[in-house]
């Protein structure tokens, strides 16, 4: 989706709200794009690590978060 995937930053994204022949073209060409171009492909791979370094945290992280929530729950009643 558009909040997570910058088109041609860290992805590709297809607009739907148009008739399915020019879905099917848009697709074509952005996988054939990914398929000739090794550089598009590392870019896009870049772009995709650079968001998940910003956005995304570590299991053992997300697991003090929860138990945090969780305490701070049981702490209300």
């Amino acid at each position: 989706t558009g909040s997570v995937v910058s088109d041609g930053v860290n992805g590709r994204l297809i607009s739907v709200d148009q008739e399915e022949g020019l879905i099917r073209r848009d697709l074509h060409e952005a996988g054939q794009a990914l398929l000739a171009s090794s550089e598009l492909r590392e870019d896009l791979a870049q772009g995709a690590l650079n968001w998940a370094r910003q956005h995304l945290v570590s299991w053992d992280e997300r697991l003090d978060r929860e138990v945090a929530f969780v305490e701070s729950q049981l702490e209300k009643w």
